[in-house]
């Protein structure tokens, strides 16, 4: 009797979450693109090439590149209520005559998230899984991977900077109090070993303010570490092959603090103007580009930006 009473609510389990996933799916939008590059590049760095050691890629640099490129995108937007919605993104990559590198052929999962509107209560949205973080001018944040290094990108590393891998695996919620709207952000940049303390997680919060309507203020804090016993590079994959005494148990961290103003009052003209102060501990143990020998030191670092930009769609047709 026990065990049909058992398969029964197996059956009935089922039947449940078959007919409450399709009810629930309001509307599908399917989308894509394909772009095609040609890339032409001569002293990119404007540095000769860097002696090396062994076969270590990661410190080449080449100075001249000719060759083209397809980034192929597929993605699908799903509505399961009003305020439950789903985007996954597929993803390809590849440099046109490659068809023999494996790498070229994978199709990756470049979004999966799902985004639930006034969740517990009318301004808190939240955002969870692998997703795009623009914020801001996104001086700080927009991309995770920077100094021409993408993450798993099937490139050349001498174009990696061309790759269209923006995503981060991160929660971010957002509280709208109109005219102010709070950005709280966490993601996981790096999982080493899930039982090492070895990961690079970074956190963060921005607050913007509508001043005006065609005003806006902003501030935020982002910290980025890098845990103390993540991977450090040797002496070998150093391009000037200087041993490292760097203590092993020291994490690296980046902390960042700014503010930013961006005005729009004249007529498809916007200008931004952005500043951020830079510092916590840098070590040099987990930096390829580091010929220091010395332990563990302090970051300092100030930044500015100024941005005006014009949209020509009222300029007169000549």
């Amino acid at each position: 009797m026990s065990k049909r009473l058992i398969v029964i609510l197996a059956l009935a389990f089922v039947v449940g979450i078959s007919f409450a996933a399709y009810a629930e799916v309001q509307n599908v939008k399917v989308s894509g693109d394909i772009t095609i590059q040609g890339v032409s590049r001569n002293n990119l760095d404007l540095a000769k090439e860097r002696p090396t050691s062994g076969t270590n890629a990661l410190i080449r640099k080449s100075d001249k590149v000719s060759t083209a490129l397809s980034i192929v995108r597929v993605r699908v937007d799903a509505d399961l209520t009003d305020n439950v919605a789903t985007t996954v993104r597929l993803l390809n990559e590849r440099e046109w005559g490659t068809d023999s590198t494996a790498d070229n052929d994978e199709i990756d999962l470049d979004l999966a998230y799902a985004s639930l509107k006034e969740f517990l209560y009318s301004p808190l949205s939240l955002t969870l899984g692998r997703q795009e973080l623009h914020l801001g001018s996104e001086m700080i944040v927009g991309d995770p991977d920077t100094n021409n290094a993408a993450t798993g990108s099937a490139l050349s590393f001498n174009i990696q900077d061309l790759s269209a891998r923006k995503a981060f695996d991160a929660v971010k919620a957002v509280l709208d109090y109109d005219p102010l709207v709070v950005n709280l952000v966490w993601a996981k940049v790096t999982e080493g070993t899930n039982t090492v303390n070895d990961d690079t997680t970074l956190s963060g919060i921005t607050a913007d303010y509508a001043l005006r309507k065609d005003t806006t203020l902003e501030a935020y804090g982002f910290a980025k570490t890098k845990d103390s016993n993540a991977t450090q590079f040797t002496a070998a994959q150093r391009a000037t092959g200087v041993a490292l005494t760097v203590s092993p148990t020291k994490a690296d961290k980046v902390y960042t603090i700014g503010g930013r103003v961006q005005n729009s009052s004249i007529k498809d003209l916007a200008l931004n103007l952005e500043s951020a102060f830079q510092f916590g501990r840098y070590n040099p143990g987990f930096d390829i580009n580091s010929a220091n020998a010395a332990l563990t030191m302090k970051r300092q670092a100030w930044a500015l930006e100024a941005m005006a930009t014009y949209d020509l769609k009222d300029a007169p047709v000549i």
